[in-house]
């Protein structure tokens, strides 16, 4: 645990310098935050992600069925991020142990990456490699570790690692990876190399006028940085590659630099004193620029084409590898005659720097010569009035053979048009008609590129700045528009630099705008090139905290930036609660919310305090209130919920006991009526009040939304469509006058609970339940459910069933064959179950105590509820389901397709023959004051 206290093993490092190798250890330890790749839980209960790093592989390991593996190009196999709780030093080694099971489903190459952000990434590739001992003709033993770890090139510390096994060892035979243990292994050797080179490795397309910037190594006083376009050069460390000599800074500007060249680059990280380390660099490469880059969007017309062979073939790549034409007619653009006139129409205007021409390159063109020999070639800005292009001399013709590189280039010299044509006079040879293979326009770029944020992004911050990696070579101002109408954009300022500042703005939650920068030279002709419109979308809300950046690390810790009571007795609370660490089992939304623990038994109150590292303006961007989720206990004794902006107390104006109710809740803040400075936001507090209440509640998902606070009214459904209710008053009778009774079968008894008062109670074992047939209800006709239920056990079998309908008219299951709330397989827990899908409500845990739960159908989509809560708040849980299998069956405490019956309690448990409103679920569960909605 970190809490208030220095890990010394980490501070001795640090202190010491650069340290000597030393024997490996494990940086991951059983417990450290680990998600599977995908994390879509497709494992067994008990092969799942943490037994990988857990310490043990006997009877231990992680498997994961992916698609019988069928890895994905676009993410390799499969595999787990872990965030380490290990010191920060350089991993330089992976050891692998095998599993227990069959062999094809050893793992024998791997991708391990790195990130800084968050364990969702994004991550940079570390190094990819293969386990040799595990793809050997005789199988590595069962349970054993490869007799040395895997080394590995790295000089950089992330904070979360990724590690994707590519490929096992027989796909065919196998159904899943399994690993039995996995360790990323470190001498504890601390970064020392320069690393995270911008431009990044074997970057393309860089800017002349770049600067080469790196992250340096931890203890680095100066480095080294050589450049050049000699590779030799720079790896061997010449003084004429020597372009920065003993500098301070990470950063070195090399100059403009010529176009379309490629650079080598390093950076020796040299120690201070007293060692004067010196940390040799990787050799790094980019290439700067080129001069024209290829137009995209032309349309091509000829004056005739033979058969298919039309004018497109010379643009749309047909016959091309790389920049290598083959000898197939049908790629080739074919006349009707000569002469032939091929048309090019672009997108816009450009300043055009090149055309290259891959002339007819057919077999026969060396004896036939089909290829166009002498040509004029005009230009037109209105495809009106054209202009001969001078200088144009006779066309060189193609061999005739497989891979010929383009042998036409012509220069337009920066000339502006939107359309170009090829007027052909004659051919090569004694062909009767002419042909051309490809066609290539360059253009200078002259207006703004590569826009931030991307074209069609969304969930763009509406603070962001909008800028652009290139602009336009001519420009020496950029004028921005931005707007909500593409086709009418109003200027918002002009700047110099390559990005515009919002603020002024103002840009609204929610909204889509569009944008585009107009490069200008009053001194250039013509002296403004129009951008292209761009277009983004902004963020739905402003995240204030979603509690998914702490960890349990020096200087990361959740209390160090909720600050909390534990240096003052006028203060009970504990951020973290007693460990002082996130919660990552419950939770709202991500991996980890904030448990606050509260006790006023002396304290007056008990409250944890964020202060903004610069003070927020909750006024800007249409937001108009704040709204957290939060959690608490049965076992909470008293206490009343309050959030302080500023210094400016707003107390929870829910019920007063949903601070006892152990299902996440919103509490969305009216920022219109909530006083103080909103313009200056420097802090914001969350505490309970009220003398001698203690307890915990958990906190997740602070947000800004640009919408009021709306409220669910608990309202008493129509008694019109009461199909059953089932009061258990002694019986199992149906007390909606309906006539629709159940039938005991087992030991089911009725007694007196002290909070329900008459329940059914169910024993639990085989075939312990109540039948009731034929409530009129069966395939997609809409539907409610709710009951209260309180378990006796955790260890329910999976699917054991609460209370629903379930099975097909025969009795069996399948697809869409139940509708119930039950103990659930897969995610755990209790909830809503129909079979092949489920989603929890309460834990097991929580199940112990009493609650209400509720499903609803309105003949294609399912609702379900806990306590009168909405549940379904992820939109990547799909509740949209087909029911025309489910029969007009109800049982309480146990399915039709198999034995197992629910050991508890349950109460109260109606049927409807309509999807019921929140508001009328709310009264089912006996709520009476309004409640806030979720956003």
């Amino acid at each position: 645990m970190w809490k208030r206290t220095l890990f010394l093993l980490l501070v001795t490092l640090f202190c010491t310098g650069t340290s000597h190798a030393q024997a490996l250890f494990d940086i991951t330890n059983p417990g450290d935050t680990i998600l599977g790749v995908p994390n879509d839980g497709d494992w067994p209960g008990n092969e799942a992600p943490p037994l990988a790093i857990d310490n043990q592989i006997s009877g231990f390991k992680y498997l994961h069925f992916k698609g019988d593996f069928d890895p994905d190009p676009g993410t390799g196999g499969t595999g787990f991020r872990v965030t380490p709780s290990g010191p920060s030093v350089v991993i330089t080694a992976l050891n692998f142990a095998t599993a227990n099971d069959a062999t094809p489903r050893d793992p024998i190459s791997f991708r391990l990456s790195g990130s800084d952000v968050s364990i969702d990434g994004p991550y940079i590739l570390i190094t990819e490699g293969t386990i040799d001992e595990m793809s050997q003709a005789t199988p590595h033993p069962r349970n054993t570790w490869i007799s040395e770890p895997v080394p590995i090139t790295n000089n950089k510390v992330y904070t979360h690692y990724e590690l994707i096994f590519t490929d096992i060892r027989d796909r065919a035979a196998a159904n899943s990876m399994q690993i039995g243990e996995v360790e990323l292994l470190s001498d504890g050797s601390l970064p020392g190399a320069a690393s995270s080179p911008n431009p990044a490795k074997e970057e393309i397309d860089v800017l002349r006028d770049v600067v080469l910037t790196w992250d340096a190594g931890t203890f680095a006083a100066t480095r080294n940085v050589y450049l050049s376009t000699n590779f030799n050069d720079v790896n061997e460390g010449a003084a004429g590659a020597l372009i920065a000599d003993g500098i301070t800074e990470a950063s070195v500007d090399p100059g403009r630099l010529p176009f379309g060249e490629t650079f080598y680059w390093r950076v020796d990280e040299v120690n201070s004193a007293p060692d004067f380390t010196v940390f040799t660099g990787e050799v790094w490469s980019f290439t700067v620029e080129p001069i024209g880059f290829p137009i995209v969007n032309i349309t091509a017309t000829a004056s005739s084409s033979f058969g298919e062979s039309g004018p497109e073939r010379t643009i749309d790549g047909s016959g091309m590898v790389g920049d290598l034409h083959g000898v197939s007619a049908s790629d080739m653009w074919i006349s009707g005659g000569v002469p032939a006139t091929i048309e090019y129409a672009f997108d816009r205007a450009y300043k055009l720097h090149e055309l290259w021409i891959w002339n007819s390159n057919q077999l026969i063109e060396a004896f036939v010569g089909f290829g166009a020999k002498d040509v004029v070639i005009e230009h037109s800005l209105d495809g009106e009035n054209w202009t001969v292009l001078d200088g144009v001399g006779p066309l060189a013709q193609a061999p005739g053979t497989e891979g010929y590189a383009h042998n036409n280039t012509i220069a337009f010299g920066g000339i502006t048009a939107q359309y170009a044509r090829i007027i052909i006079n004659s051919v090569q040879g004694i062909a009767p008609q002419v042909s051309l293979s490809e066609v290539r326009f360059l253009f200078i770029p002259t207006f703004a590129t590569r826009p931030n944020p991307d074209s069609g992004a969304t969930n763009v911050a509406p603070d962001s700045s909008l800028s652009w990696g290139r602009n336009g070579r001519e420009a020496d101002r950029h004028e921005v528009y931005v707007g909500a109408d593409p086709d009418n954009l109003a200027l918002a300022g002009g700047v110099s630099e390559s990005s515009f500042d919002t603020l002024a703005l103002d840009l609204q939650l929610g909204q889509s705008y569009a944008w585009r920068v107009d490069e200008v030279n009053e001194a250039m002709d013509p002296s403004t090139w129009q951008g292209t419109v761009w277009g983004f979308t902004t963020a739905d809300t402003i995240v204030i905290d979603d509690m998914e950046s702490y960890k349990d690390k020096e200087f990361l810790e959740i209390w160090a930036t909720w600050a909390d009571g534990f240096d003052d007795p006028a203060n009970g609370s504990l951020a973290g609660g007693t460990a002082g660490i996130p919660e990552t089992g419950i939770i709202n939304g991500g991996s980890q919310s904030l448990p606050l623990d509260f006790d006023n038994s002396a304290a007056s109150v008990s409250e944890v305090t964020r202060t903004f590292d610069a003070p927020m303006d909750w006024t800007r961007h249409g937001v108009a209130s704040l709204s957290l989720y939060f959690r608490g206990s049965s076992e909470n004794s008293g206490g009343q919920l309050y959030v302080k902006i500023n210094n400016t107390k707003i107390p929870y104006d829910g019920d007063a006991g949903d601070l006892g109710r152990s299902i996440w809740q919103p509490w969305n803040i009216d920022l219109s009526t909530a006083g103080g400075n909103l313009m200056n936001v420097s802090s914001l507090t969350i505490g309970v009040e009220g003398a001698g209440a203690t307890g915990v509640v958990y906190i997740d998902d602070i947000r800004l939304y640009p919408l009021a606070p709306q409220f669910t009214v608990p309202a008493e459904p129509d008694a019109a469509n009461l199909v059953a209710r089932y009061t258990f008053d002694g019986n199992a009778n149906d007390t909606s006058g309906n006539g629709h009774n159940g039938t005991s079968v087992g030991a089911v008894t009725f007694v007196n609970d002290p909070v329900r008062g008459q329940v059914v109670s169910l024993p639990g074992g085989d075939d312990q339940y109540i039948s009731i047939e034929g409530v009129g209800i069966s395939g997609n006709m809409p539907r409610t459910i709710a009951c209260w239920a309180k378990a006796d056990s955790t260890t329910i079998p999976d699917w054991t069933l609460i209370f629903g309908f379930t099975g097909t008219a025969a009795g069996g299951g399948g697809s869409g064959s139940h509708f119930n709330i039950g103990s659930l397989g897969g995610p755990g827990g209790v909830g809503a179950h129909v079979w092949g899908w489920e989603e929890t409500i309460f834990s097991d845990e929580a199940a112990l105590e009493w609650h209400h739960y509720a499903m609803t159908y309105d003949g294609t989509t399912i609702g379900y509820y806990g306590d009168g809560v909405p549940m379904d708040s992820d939109v990547g849980k799909s509740n949209v389901r087909d029911l025309s299998a489910s029969s007009d069956r109800v049982h309480v405490g146990s399915r039709v397709t198999q034995v197992s019956s629910f050991p508890g309690s349950v109460d109260d448990a109606v049927i409807y023959s309509v999807a019921l409103t929140d508001g009328e679920i709310a009264w089912l569960a006996g709520r009476t004051a309004p409640m806030h909605k979720g956003f």
